[in-house]
């Protein structure tokens, strides 16, 4: 695929804090229009891979290309029309309404001369239909459960209009039926409308039920990229994870399902 047409292209990236190697000559190329689960146990370096992509850290060596342009080169506004973020905390200090919430998400087009125009306020519309939040328009943010704010968090993402979007561990706070709604939501916007997003997970099958790539990481570096079935065999998340699996059919959604040994005492 031609570069510039590539979303993401990482090339040989490390990142270090300190004396702490985090990142390590990583690569990775992310095509567009589809859904990637970035799995991996606790401190692999997953959100520092998401947080190099939006130039929120600082790398000690390699690359990262939006769309073939070197962020290094690019400022958080540019950044932000290429590329739109779900953080790991959607709390948010002030009680704005979602509308108004969604809305921040027009704020990298928009400058000390140019206010709201009736383009931005479809767009928004758009967006809250888009994420299932429309009813909840007029609602106080900091009132909502936490499924009903993380739909409102991603509205703002979509309302930022970008062919990426990026997403740290969306539904790890969140119970089942709001993990799966909520998944769901963003299986859709992939399928529907063409973006491509990458996001953070650590339910192993969520992953391998949601994405199109699974992408496994481990000490700081990507242990394997490919397909959900490709990657998430028992013999990686075995020498990723330290635990033994099996790999099932799903009689309900017909996609492979892993099942964890438990060593009851």
């Amino acid at each position: 695929m031609d570069h510039a047409a590539r979303p993401v292209t990482v090339d040989a990236l490390n990142v270090r804090f300190g004396r702490k190697h985090i990142l390590k000559d990583v690569s990775l190329k992310i095509e567009p229009g589809r859904l990637y689960a970035i799995v991996g146990p606790n401190g692999s370096g997953k959100t520092t891979l998401l947080n190099s992509i939006l130039k929120t850290v600082d790398s000690s060596g390699g690359s990262v290309y939006l769309y073939g342009n070197d962020n290094k080169r690019m400022g958080a506004k540019a950044i932000a029309r290429m590329v739109s973020a779900v953080p790991q905390s959607t709390a948010i200090e002030f009680d704005f309404t979602v509308e108004e919430v969604v809305m921040m998400g027009r704020m990298p087009y928009l400058s000390r001369f140019r206010t709201e125009s009736p383009d931005d306020f479809e767009i928004v519309d758009q967006s809250l239909r888009l994420a299932d939040v429309e009813w909840l328009r007029e609602r106080l943010i900091n009132r909502l459960s936490g499924g009903e704010r993380q739909r409102a968090v991603i509205a703002r993402a979509i309302c930022q209009t970008t062919g990426l979007i990026l997403m740290d561990e969306p539904v790890s706070s969140l119970d089942i039926h709001h993990q799966i709604s909520v998944l769901n939501t963003v299986r859709g916007l992939v399928q529907n409308s063409g973006v491509t997003v990458m996001l953070v997970l650590h339910d192993l099958n969520l992953a391998m039920q949601y994405s199109d790539e699974v992408v496994l990481m481990d000490d700081g570096r990507i242990v394997k990229t490919g397909a959900p079935e490709e990657v998430l065999t028992p013999g990686n998340i075995g020498g990723v994870y330290g635990i033994e699996v099996a790999v099932v059919d799903n009689p309900l959604s017909r996609r492979p399902y892993i099942l964890a040994r438990f060593n009851s005492q």
